[in-house]
């Protein structure tokens, strides 16, 4: 049951199935005549077996790593190495992206940043605000922040020849990021601080998504 290749963590859900099902089995076709005492042995190493299953059961499903799987058989196990492994890389993946984004603010703070936000960064401050803001009001000085994803627009058919070339070229500046930024020209619906903009005007703006990986500008043309 258990020699199909590992494509996702469904097969080895499924995989995890059949082994329930087996030791299900295993169970109630033991024979009538074997000691009470055998019975009950064999009972709560099948329960102990399903406790174990329904743990592991329940990591994959939210893609986390399993243990204690150790008296799974040896099929299924390699199969649950390899999913841990893919995880381990992975997170390991995300904490080295945390590591070069917190050096690379920390390489800004102290080259650009304003004497307050080093102070206050020195001073062991997280300051992070502070940060996003000087630093866009140096490389999209026309821009604001929207820090609570506040605003909403709409798409824009056919952009203004500036709005297109700003957009274009700030999109050709960052090709690869890691988390790269992309830009947009749209219609403003809704500005950054939740203000309904009027239906009948029209609000042409370019919408900077990714900047530092997680934050959206806002600059109206």
């Amino acid at each position: 049951q258990y020699d199909a290749p590992i494509t996702s963590v469904e097969n080895i859900l499924d995989a995890i199935e059949v082994l329930k099902n087996m030791h299900n089995k295993m169970v109630v076709s033991m024979p009538n005549a074997q000691a009470e005492l055998d019975v009950k042995k064999a009972q709560r190493r099948a329960a102990d077996l399903h406790s174990r299953i329904d743990y592991a059961e329940s990591q994959l499903r939210f893609s986390l790593p399993v243990t204690n799987y150790e008296s799974f058989p040896p099929e299924l196990s390699a199969k649950i190495d390899a999913h841990n492994k893919a995880h381990q890389m992975r997170a390991e993946a995300v904490n080295n992206t945390k590591l070069k984004i917190e050096n690379e603010r920390l390489a800004w703070i102290n080259n650009h940043g304003s004497k307050r936000l080093r102070k206050t960064v020195e001073a062991g401050y997280n300051a992070q605000r502070l940060y996003v803001l000087e630093r866009a009001a140096i490389e999209f000085p026309k821009s604001v922040v929207d820090f609570d994803s506040n605003a909403d627009w709409k798409p824009r058919s056919l952009p203004s020849e500036n709005a297109l070339e700003r957009s274009l070229a700030i999109n050709d500046a960052h090709p690869d990021d890691d988390d790269r930024i992309v830009s947009s020209v749209v219609w403003l619906t809704i500005d950054e601080t939740g203000q309904k903009l009027d239906s009948y005007d029209q609000y042409e703006a370019i919408a900077i998504t990714g900047y530092l990986g997680q934050y959206t500008l806002l600059e109206t043309v």
